[in-house]
């Protein structure tokens, strides 16, 4: 009963503040007392955004007494309120809501394209906009969706009735995409997103994050026409065996195998340049995700800039070209190897003898940790060199005698 949990919800946020526990549980009540009002059949969600300071209320409120039922919720946007402001109240709408089934958004003019370019990211269904509402398009598309009638027969009716603009998204399928999924949830798989916006042309792809659950069900379902024009997915967790669509574990990357696959996905968008740079950004953030809760004094983000300059310095000195889960190990290794230093005592070195390459490797290790040991007052004993050296060893390009 989707739509008699959202009325509840709304019903309770106007209530004075209650914990979490009795908040869920009136939730859950008033939901169960709605629930003989609404019609829950109804697929589709609906949404009026008006400028105004009760343009929208007044229209969902003739619209929705007309019907009878809960069909639109509605979104003032005053005189004086930022774009942006509006913006942020539709995406909590969206998060609120399921709109996998289709999204109807009415608005007025002047909203139509800043919304769905902010908006599209948000969205894994169908979507149809409609300009210039009016009372009488808001009860025309209510009867409409209260009548079950398909999306794109909606689409098609509105596109024959009224002559001024509208514009229909066809869900994740809209166009060229990949899609980002992480188990442990949406925040990181915008965050992978964000890495992949830095470097891929928005007007080429769409980067869409979708919740792990409902990309499972999707692909339970054998949904094809969701992902008719995704060329990836990436998530955080395997996916079965039956899925058609290229997908990638995002941890596979460091290893040859991923980042061949994710290369093949995005050799037409992006030049070998932007793709390393790409594999750089997301070995970063796992490196960063990976240590934020096992160091205990040291700022994460700081530390691996500081890493990632440290492991250019021996790539240049070695002429090395390593490879994604090399990379990510060695930033592991060295920011839990400066935590270390600091809050250990000395390890008693024990002397013995060297070979030419070990030498080599501590004499210029020495050279590139100098400014860290300056600024974090330790010092690289043999110990340390010594395990860092096996980490370097199989990589290392010796020079042929």
């Amino acid at each position: 009963m989707p739509k008699a949990y959202y009325v509840a919800g709304r019903i309770c946020r106007n209530l004075d503040e209650m914990d979490q526990e009795a908040g869920s549980a009136i939730n859950f009540l008033f939901a169960l007392f709605l629930h003989e009002y609404m019609v829950e059949t109804m697929e589709f969600h609906g949404l009026i955004v008006a400028h105004g300071d009760s343009t929208a209320s007044s229209i969902q409120k003739v619209a929705n007494r007309t019907c009878r039922t809960f069909v639109f919720e509605a979104i003032d946007m005053p005189m004086d309120t930022a774009v942006e402001d509006t913006i942020t109240k539709v995406r909590q709408y969206l998060e609120r809501v399921n709109a996998r089934k289709g999204m109807i958004l009415l608005v007025d003019t002047g909203s139509l394209s800043q919304l769905y370019s902010s908006i599209k990211n948000d969205l894994a269904g169908d979507l149809l906009i409609i300009n210039n509402v009016t009372t009488a398009i808001a009860l025309d598309v209510g009867i409409k969706m209260l009548g079950r009638c398909s999306f794109l027969d909606i689409v098609r009716a509105a596109r024959e009735t009224y002559s001024f603009e509208i514009q229909y998204f066809e869900g994740v399928s809209r166009g060229r995409n990949i899609i980002v999924s992480c188990m442990s949830g949406v925040g990181i798989a915008e965050k992978l997103q964000e890495a992949m916006c830095k470097v891929l042309d928005p007007s080429d792809i769409d980067i869409v994050t979708m919740d792990y659950q409902e990309l499972r069900r999707l692909l339970d379902e054998n949904q094809k026409e969701y992902f008719k024009q995704t060329l990836l997915i990436l998530t955080t967790s395997a996916l079965p065996e039956h899925v058609r669509v290229p997908w990638l574990n995002i941890y596979d990357i460091l290893d040859g195998k991923g980042e061949d696959l994710l290369w093949s996905s995005f050799k037409g968008l992006l030049s070998r340049e932007k793709f390393e740079e790409l594999k750089r950004e997301y070995i970063r953030f796992f490196s960063i995700e990976g240590i934020v809760s096992r160091l205990r004094f040291l700022n994460p983000t700081v530390v691996i800039n500081e890493v990632e300059l440290v492991l250019m310095k021996y790539e240049q000195y070695y002429h090395l070209e390593m490879t994604g889960h090399i990379r990510l190990n060695l930033y592991m290794h060295i920011a839990f190897m400066i935590e270390r230093l600091m809050t250990t005592d000395p390890v008693t070195e024990q002397a013995r003898e060297l070979s030419p390459h070990e030498k080599r490797f501590y004499g210029i290790s020495r050279e590139i940790f100098s400014d860290m040991e300056q600024k974090y007052r330790i010092r690289m004993n043999s110990y340390e060199l010594s395990l860092l050296y096996e980490l370097f060893r199989r990589i290392i390009i010796e020079e042929k005698n």
